[in-house]
């Protein structure tokens, strides 16, 4: 029974120590879900999958958040500081502010005219 106790505490310190959590050089940042999503609604970061929403890099948030504050007049920072805030919580008509090109600028048919079935 001893034995038994003794594997299962090696087990259960090497198990935490093994899973310690590993940090990288990555260049990436958790701005707040909703300012990412301002910025998606406007134009200023791309729309991707659902799944690759949270793997911006520093940069393009930095750049995003730089033409937002070019748009509204507001001293250039790059950062989310007060007045931005404010900006992006005044009333807007909900036209994007920047226009990204479609990859497939023909329309998409939902429907066929005149077919017999």
């Amino acid at each position: 029974m001893e034995l038994s106790y003794i594997i299962f505490s090696v087990f259960l310190v090497v198990g935490k120590y093994d899973s310690a959590p590993v940090y990288s050089n990555i260049n990436t940042i958790s701005p707040s879900l909703s300012a990412i999503n301002f910025m998606k609604e406007y134009g200023y970061l791309e729309s991707g999958t659902a799944d690759s929403d949270a793997l911006y890099e520093k940069n393009a948030i930095t750049n995003a958040v730089k033409a937002l504050q070019e748009f509204g007049n507001i001293p250039v920072t790059g950062q989310l500081d007060n007045t931005t805030l404010k900006l992006m919580a005044s009333p807007r008509c909900g036209v994007p502010d920047i226009l990204r090109k479609r990859k497939n600028l023909q329309r998409n048919k939902r429907f066929v005219i005149g077919s017999k079935v």
